[in-house]
C-alpha cells in the first residue's frame, strides 16, 4: 500500500470513528435536554398548583370571616 493512500484510508476510517463520536454526544445532549425540560414542566406544574392550593386557602378562609 502506497503511504498517501495508507495515510488517506486512515484520515478518513478516523473521520467517521468522530462522527460516530459527535452524533452520540448530540444525541445524549438532546436526551438530557429533554429530560431536563419534562422537569421543568412538572415544577411548573406542581408550582401552579400549589399556588391555586393557598388562593382556595386565602378565599375559604376570607369567606368565614
Amino acid at each position: 500500500m502506497d503511504t498517501p493512500l495508507a495515510i488517506a484510508v486512515i484520515v478518513i476510517w478516523m473521520s467517521r470513528v468522530i462522527l460516530h463520536q459527535i452524533k452520540e454526544t448530540r444525541a445524549r445532549w438532546d436526551q438530557k435536554d429533554a429530560e431536563e425540560r419534562e422537569l421543568r414542566r412538572e415544577q411548573r406544574h406542581e408550582n401552579r398548583e400549589r399556588e391555586l392550593r393557598l388562593r382556595i386557602q386565602r378565599l375559604q378562609r376570607s369567606d368565614c370571616y
